[in-house]
């Protein structure tokens, strides 16, 4: 809490910098802005106001995404209440995990999906891995908070992130932005948009990103959290007519970078597998001790040497045809291809000790296909759609895990069996040999239809409902074996299984006044079944079912003072069943046997509150609060790593977002622009054993822009900082210190600056 007591001075501070600089004009030049910006969604599928919107929504336009200087999707967690955006641990760098009131999903695992749907320019993005696109040339982003089954498919059961791109208008524009910056930084991203004769037209946008990492390997040198990545986007849209409007895009990124930063957070050489390797192998052969001494300083370290990679090739191919089929009736279709390949590695136990080392793959390719038809009857009383999907997707990935590098080769290098233990001499199979391969494939089918209505009962009052059944089918195949003895865990073992779900919807919407509305609204959601794909032996790889979650919310909606305020906010009340929690048994031969299983239930219930006032002229404020209380309420007694006060992961308390922007004109009729936030998260926990030493105390972070705007619109020249207080704060997090016996942790970016300039045409 203390960075939140320097706030009133700093806002202060940045907002004289902007009116002392603009105090050499005489303000004569017109108004920047008198009332807030209106904001249109297609939360449902159809265009409309932001507040008109029965659902809890957070939008981000164009303008918005550049001013709040977002670089990639996981921005939007820094100015949502109740959004939680981490990569780390084994998902990559390029892995989202995101929670939404409490909800979400951490396994990046192919057997397991998110609990979170991204969908961009309304297709699907399957799996988490990959899924951490930059913000290049979206129109806005939409947070729906809470199920959206109806609407958006499967595995939003926390909700929904919405990216939409810009579209071609038939004019010729476009923008191109140069940025430079701490670390090395150096950014180029640009766009253009053209007419190709009267029905034609084109919009093409890239970008490249090089920046230094922010951490370091003390032993080798080697930089981590390094960028380097370029992305483009072309959109093709034709309009033969007024009825008919086709729009193909294709995207593609491409990422060669060094590994996430990470550091020791702890070690534990009194863990069996620890001493062990510290007396067969880490002494004679390397004449040190795995322990504490490998901690560092600073949270930017570390004395990790195993491989430092992060690749990432993704593309993709869309087509969406609108037919305008009468004056009441739309006719929509949306086919979509989507390929991705990742490699990515880790070093956990942060020491130059082939421990904890690892090398993950990930290949996956989705088509789906989406039909929806949306009208107005009953002289426009009636809203409808109805829709029909169809998802198919298949991945590989490969795991080539180092653990405990040369114990069995130690162990059968002894004479005979150690004293008072199994294991030692030549072809003893009691030898540990804990490195392993894993190989899995997954196949993945999934149907859909749904419908969504909604009624005017007057003026004032409107009810919806809406129903989606799904069937989805996977087939998930299996095998495991330890590359130094050649022993195999698990054969080549396949499992198949299917799961039906209805996800319903109602909701109640009333109006009593034109810039007032409050709705309540029961419905359903699921994430999709799926597979244990940490099962030590073939018998642990076991399908388990759908979580499920049945939600309550109660909302208001309002602007006030001549839309000079806008205030929103809603109230939740999940239940939670069918929890995915970890448990630890034994097959009948002894082995130990991971399983991922339905075991858990919760409660979870908050609420968030977001208010966006223009107080006086050109000055505008944007503020959040979000409060999310989740509580388990039943646990197994098998899962041994959780229980009923065990808190939920990656899930603060209370959430807070203040944004306030100051735009003074100037005499030449240029303007000057200063900006300031920050977001308050309160403590998080970082694993399911609540592992202390990962627990992360409430912090805020503040960024910071001073801009300058062409009179002509322009161009724009803007100073810009993050971070500014140069808070030290864990991101994410893993524990094993009582198996593996280290824990690490990931830590967010530190104070960063930068130039950048933007000119338009």
């Amino acid at each position: 809490m203390k960075n939140i007591k320097l706030l009133p001075a700093f806002f202060a501070a940045v907002s004289g910098l902007a009116v002392a600089a603009a105090t050499a004009g005489s303000a004569t030049a017109a108004e920047t802005q008198v009332e807030l910006e209106e904001i249109v969604v297609t939360a449902q599928k159809r265009a409309e106001g932001l507040q008109e919107t029965p659902i809890s929504v957070a939008a981000f336009s164009a303008d918005a995404l550049d001013r709040g200087l977002f670089v990639d999707v996981s921005d939007v967690g820094r100015m949502t209440p109740n959004v939680s955006f981490s990569s780390g641990e084994g998902g990559g760098k390029s892995t989202s995990n995101i929670f939404i009131r409490g909800i979400g999903q951490l396994d990046f695992l192919i057997s397991s999906d998110p609990g979170v749907g991204i969908y961009l320019d309304g297709v699907y993005l399957a799996r988490t891995v990959g899924s951490l696109l930059d913000t290049l040339d979206f129109e806005r982003i939409e947070v729906l908070r809470g199920p959206q089954g109806t609407l958006y498919g499967k595995n939003t059961m926390g909700g929904a992130i919405n990216l939409v791109s810009r579209l071609p208008n038939g004019d010729f524009g476009g923008s191109i932005e140069l940025t430079a910056g701490r670390f090395h930084r150096m950014d180029v991203k640009g766009s253009v948009q053209f007419p190709l004769g009267d029905a034609v037209s084109v919009r093409m946008s890239g970008m490249l990103r090089d920046r230094d990492g922010y951490g370091r390997r003390l032993l080798d040198g080697e930089e981590m959290g390094n960028d380097n990545v370029s992305a483009g986007r072309v959109v093709v849209r034709y309009q033969p007519s007024d009825d008919l409007d086709i729009v193909l895009s294709g995207d593609l990124t491409h990422r060669r970078e060094a590994g996430l930063v990470m550091t020791m957070s702890g070690a534990n050489s009194d863990a069996t597998l620890v001493r062990l390797f510290n007396q067969l192998v880490a002494g004679p052969v390397y004449g040190t001790q795995f322990d504490n001494r490998w901690k560092t300083d600073s949270p930017f370290t570390t004395n990790g040497t195993g491989p430092n990679f992060n690749n990432l090739d993704t593309w993709g191919l869309s087509a969406t045809a609108e037919w305008q089929v009468s004056d009441a009736i739309t006719f929509k279709s949306l086919s979509a291809y989507r390929d991705m390949e990742n490699s990515f590695t880790r070093d956990g136990d942060n020491s130059p000790l082939p421990m904890v080392e690892g090398v993950r793959g990930v290949d996956q390719y989705q088509v789906s296909q989406e039909f929806q038809l949306t009208g107005d009857s009953l002289e426009g009383r009636l809203k409808w759609i109805a829709g029909a999907y169809y998802f198919r997707e298949k991945a590989s990935s490969y795991l080539e895990a180092t653990a405990f590098g040369g114990l069995w080769e130690a162990m059968e290098a002894l004479p005979g069996p150690l004293p008072g233990l199994p294991f030692g001499g030549a072809g003893n199979p009691a030898n540990l040999d804990v490195s392993f391969r894993i190989d899995d494939r997954l196949k993945t089918d999934s149907y859909a239809a749904f419908g969504q209505l909604t009624y005017a009962l007057g003026d004032q009052v409107n009810v919806t409902t809406g129903l989606r059944y799904t069937h989805d089918k996977k087939i998930y195949s299996i095998e495991q074996y330890r590359p130094a003895s050649g022993r195999i865990v698990i054969p080549l073992t396949t499992r198949r299984d299917s799961w039906n779900n209805l996800s319903p919807k109602l909701t109640i919407d009333y109006t009593p006044a034109e810039d007032l509305m409050v709705y309540a609204s029961i419905s359903r959601g699921f994430r999709s079944g799926g597979f244990n794909g940490r099962g030590g032996t073939s018998g642990g790889v076991l399908p388990y079912d759908p979580e499920k979650m049945t939600a309550y919310e109660v909302g208001l909606k309002s602007q006030w003072l001549e839309n000079r305020l806008r205030f929103n906010a809603a109230a939740f009340y999940y239940d939670y069943s069918d929890i995915l929690l970890t448990s630890s048994t034994a097959d009948a031969q002894g082995n130990q046997v991971v399983i991922t299983d339905n075991v858990g239930k919760a409660r979870v219930q908050g609420f968030e509150a977001e208010l966006t006032a223009v107080p006086f002229r050109n000055f505008e404020i944007v503020a959040g609060a979000g409060f999310t209380d989740a509580k388990f309420t039943d646990v197994a007694a098998t899962a041994r790593e959780v229980t009923e006060d065990s808190r939920f992961v990656a899930v603060p308390k209370w959430m807070l977002n203040l944004t306030a922007r100051y735009t003074v004109p100037m005499e030449s009729g240029a303007a000057l622009s200063a900006e300031a936030s920050v977001n308050y998260k309160s403590r998080l926990y970082q694993d399911v054993l609540n592992s202390p030493e990962l627990v992360q105390d409430g912090y805020a972070l503040v960024n910071a822009r001073l801009a300058w705007d062409s009179a002509d619109e322009n161009w724009t020249l803007a100073l810009f900082a993050t971070n500014l207080t140069n808070k030290k704060y864990i991101n994410r997090g893993s524990s094993f210190l009582a198996s593996l016996g280290t824990s690490e942790a990931y830590y967010g970016r530190p104070r960063e600056w930068g130039v950048s300039v933007k000119a338009r045409f």
